[in-house]
């Protein structure tokens, strides 16, 4: 059995707050994606199919953000039609009540720019065809980060990959048949991940999530909440030893000894502190 070729990659942390990303397709993976961008947040504007489709999403629960811990609402944008859709740009500046004087949530009308302002996961509700892709321009594709093809027809999710791709922007290949036809660099793959802020391990099986998803239990069950606290305080550590009169080496020192008493202690902070405790002493400093 011939092996696959594998892809030369590497893994990154993509910042993508205030960034707008695209999403072609409903469905329950669709949501799972769109919370995951938008609690980090990014604005996703969801290609998500039906009317009720778009609705049901409505329903699922709201996440937070992590930057504020504000919710993230979702709002179907039901007078967008494809025509109006793809001749936005920038799609960020098109949150004005004169665009969505019928869009609402909760049966209540958005009629102000600041509430717009509070929403970051905006519904379609209708479905995209190759016949659509004739009403692009090249520019439309540049105003997002990356594009996410993941509808139920493989031909539309190929085209707008290639095209995104043409057009330079990063795709995510999310659904077998396009990943087996879209080829070349501009890929991009989401990793599973266990989030320890400031602490992030992400974990990438080669295609098969079943393992991701064991690696990421074993790794959750290794990993004390405990060590979140403990990166934040190491953090402030090394800043702190941007102030005291050490060269480099000692600094590096310093950090190696703390980080390695925390991880002794399973990410209990109390060891580290009291060597810091010695530390500040001698530096005649205040913790």
């Amino acid at each position: 059995m011939e092996a696959e070729e594998e892809m030369g990659s590497v893994p990154l942390m993509v910042n993508v707050t205030d960034a707008d990303i695209l999403i072609i397709g409903g469905g329950a993976a669709c949501v799972r994606r769109a919370n995951a961008l938008s609690e980090q947040g990014a604005r996703v504007w969801q290609i998500a199919g039906s009317a009720a489709d778009a609705v049901g999403q409505l329903s699922s629960p709201v996440v937070p953000t992590s930057d504020h811990g504000l919710p993230v609402r979702r709002l179907v944008l039901s007078e967008w039609s494809p025509e109006l859709f793809f001749q936005m740009n920038p799609l960020k500046d098109a949150l004005k009540p004169d665009h969505m004087p019928h869009a609402t949530v909760d049966d209540k009308t958005i009629c102000a720019t600041e509430q717009l302002n509070r929403y970051a996961h905006f519904l379609l509700p209708w479905k995209m065809n190759v016949d659509h892709l004739s009403l692009i321009d090249v520019s439309w594709w540049r105003q997002f980060l990356f594009v996410i093809p993941m509808g139920d027809v493989s031909s539309l999710n190929i085209a707008v990959a290639n095209i995104a791709r043409e057009s330079g922007i990063l795709v995510n290949v999310a659904t077998r048949e396009t990943q087996s036809e879209f080829q070349g660099a501009g890929s991009i793959e989401f990793m599973a991940a266990v989030r320890r802020d400031p602490l992030t391990v992400g974990i990438y099986s080669g295609g098969v999530p079943t393992v991701s998803q064991v690696i990421k239990r074993r790794v959750t069950a290794a990993l004390p909440e405990t060590w979140a606290e403990a990166i934040a305080w190491l953090r402030s550590r090394r800043k702190d030893l941007t102030d005291f009169s050490l060269s480099e080496k000692e600094r590096k020192l310093i950090m190696a000894r703390l980080t390695q008493l925390i991880e002794t202690a399973d990410g209990d902070l109390r060891e580290a502190q009291a060597y810091w405790r010695d530390i500040d002493k001698e530096r005649g400093k205040t913790v």
